[in-house]
This record gives C-alpha cells, structure tokens and sequence, in this order.
C-alpha cells in the first residue's frame, strides 16, 4: 500500500502544474476564439454556419478546459484526504514549493541560437528529464526523484552537479539529513530522514 501511494503523491505532484496550465490555457484560447472570430466573421454574409461551427469549437474547448481542472481537483481531493489520514495535508503543498524550487535549480538556459546544435540538444534532453524530477515531502521523511536524461552526455551533467543538488536540497530542507543518491531503474534517489 505504501508504495502505490507513493506512486499516486508522485503522479499527483507531477501532473497538478501541468493540468492547470492546460487547463487555463484552453479557456483563454476559448475566450479569444470566441471574442476575435465571432466578431470578425459576423460581418460577413452567410457567416451563421461559420459561427455555429466556432460555437461548437469553443464549447469543446471550455469543457475540455473544465475537465482539466476537474481532474485537478478531485486528483488533489483524494490526495490531501489520504495524507491527512496517513501525515499531514501541509505537507503536499510543501511537496509542490519544493519540487518547483528543485525544478527551477536544476533546468539549464537553452537558447538554440547562441549553441551548436549537439549542445542544444543534450540541454533539451536534460531540461525534459529534469521537468520529471519531483520532492514528496512526509512527516518523518522527504523523498528527491530526479529522473535521469536519455542521452549519455546529460547524464554526466547531471553527474557533475548532483552534489550540488544535495547541498541545495540539504539547504532547502535542513531538518532532514540527506543519503548518498541510490539508483532505482531511470531514477536517482535522495531520501531525507528528519532529524
């Protein structure tokens, strides 16, 4: 059980961010659509098809965009109602500073017009691996997931600055006391006990 919940915190912590800016985003494109085209296309003739077909696109979108953050919800519902059976309910939104502060440190500028190409492509693949990488904060312990990149040569930056990573992590977090990284499948692994 304990490991299926971890599995859930994580995908709930991962996928909270994410859904919200879709979720927001659909609805300003919905509104945009629904301002810029109707009022465009309205002064033309024979624009009713036009504009029950945008109607129709639009409708989509909201409650596509409604879904979304429905999902948000109910994901964080269940969520914080299991850590306040199993921890405490802070601790999630602990999780979610924690792995944007985690987030924000480890991604690299990648500006494609000052780099050659190979370069370009190693930070991307890193930055992608590093947007996985989440905290899962408990009472009695703090877990750090970093996802490994794909590409040998972003593993070995990442290698470069791990101990970075740790020292940041001890500093953002100096209640625990961190463990050497461990390797699970494409993963390393910190785990923090508190002290």
């Amino acid at each position: 059980m304990n490991t299926i919940n971890n599995y859930y915190s994580r995908i709930v912590i991962l996928l909270t961010p994410k859904l919200l800016l879709t979720s927001a985003s659909l609805a300003i494109l919905g509104t945009g659509i629904r301002f810029v085209s109707i009022n465009a296309i309205s002064l033309l003739k024979h624009s009713q098809p036009m504009i029950q077909s945008l109607n129709l696109v639009i409708s989509i979108l909201f409650i596509t965009s409604l879904l979304c953050f429905s999902l948000v919800i109910l994901l964080n519902t269940i969520e914080l109602i299991l850590r306040s059976i199993h921890d405490k309910a802070t601790n999630l939104f602990r999780a979610y500073k924690e792995t944007y502060l985690l987030q924000r440190f480890t991604l690299q500028p990648n500006n494609p017009a000052e780099r050659n190409i190979a370069v370009y492509r190693i930070t991307r693949t890193f930055n992608k691996a590093m947007r996985k990488s989440i905290v899962d904060v408990r009472n009695d312990y703090l877990l750090v997931y970093i996802t490994l990149p794909q590409q040998q040569k972003a593993q070995k930056y990442l290698i470069d600055i791990i101990e970075q990573v740790e020292e940041q992590q001890s500093f953002n977090n100096p209640d625990y006391y961190f463990s050497k990284p461990f390797r699970e499948n494409n993963q390393l692994i910190f785990k923090g006990t508190r002290r």
